[in-house]
């Protein structure tokens, strides 16, 4: 409370000293500014909407910025995509504050794990108005992997002015790894479940669930065996039945889910080494 009276107080004076609409949007875009510098994110965000919605003239094109920033934040992803493309349009054309924009948007789709969506996004970059041409190559190269196309990413890497200090031999193998880890089939989990279950889960890491759902199968299992001589085999199939199902073909999707689980980790563990193999090579 005491910070947010020393935040207004500082907007109060600053008013003072400023006439009629633009007093107003300027005190509202100061006090955005210092609550998000007080990390009051959702405070910040209702100034910097108010600053835009006023805003006819333009003055303020980069409370759109903070406003994705704010959403961001608050792990509101579609809106902060929302307003960087806002932010994006109301910058001068070949301006390099768009090419900001852009790596932005590509790490956000990064995260939402929207591969093709990011590597589009990076191929717009404006390398014209780029003033550091590794960071494109490097950011290309990510996202050619996260994209499986691994040959594109090779040619990216090389293109960085410290390529020749890369280990290619590590680097090429690293690409090996990637490709035959994406070749694995999740698929084959599912049979290898529906043989014996539980066990394609376990073959993917997941011990304990693949335990559990030969557990539970075969619970049911026994008891559906141990109900037909006194009920029948109907009645045993009616009063059992749909659990044993329900566990076999709920065991048969979480088998193909923890193959994928294990793929996707193993890419990103992959390309984090990658990465971090290219990153020492500029250090050096």
């Amino acid at each position: 409370m005491r910070k947010v009276k020393t935040i207004l107080t500082f907007i109060t004076v600053i008013s003072l000293f400023l006439p009629g609409r633009a007093q107003d949007l300027t005190a509202n875009y100061q006090l955005a500014e210092q609550l998000f510098f007080h990390k009051l994110y959702d405070n910040a965000l209702k100034e910097y909407l108010r600053v835009y919605y006023r805003d006819s003239t333009n003055l303020y094109a980069g409370a759109c910025k903070k406003i994705a920033q704010c959403f961001l934040l608050r792990g509101d992803e579609k809106n902060a995509i929302r307003y960087l493309d806002i932010y994006f349009f109301k910058l001068p054309y070949l301006h390099a504050e768009r090419n900001e924009v852009r790596y932005q948007k590509q790490k956000i789709f990064l995260l939402e794990k929207n591969y093709n969506k990011a590597l589009v996004e990076i191929l717009q970059v404006n390398k014209k108005s780029e003033p550091d041409l590794d960071r494109y190559f490097f950011m290309t190269g990510v996202n050619y992997l996260f994209a499986d196309q691994y040959d594109k990413a090779r040619s990216q890497f090389l293109k960085l002015r410290y390529a020749a200090r890369i280990d290619t031999i590590q680097l090429n193998q690293s690409l090996k790894k990637l490709a035959k880890n994406q070749k694995k089939k999740p698929g084959l989990a599912r049979w290898m479940s529906a043989v014996i279950p539980g066990s394609g889960q376990m073959v993917n890491g997941e011990i304990k669930d693949g335990l559990n759902s030969l557990g539970l199968f075969s619970a049911f299992a026994a008891l559906y065996i141990d109900l037909i001589p006194d009920l029948g085999f109907g009645d045993a199939t009616l009063t059992v039945g749909p659990w044993l199902i329900r566990y076999y073909l709920g065991g048969l999707g979480n088998a193909v889910r923890a193959a994928q689980n294990k793929k996707l980790n193993t890419k990103q563990k992959l390309i984090g080494e990658m990465v971090r193999n290219i990153e020492r090579a500029k250090v050096h």
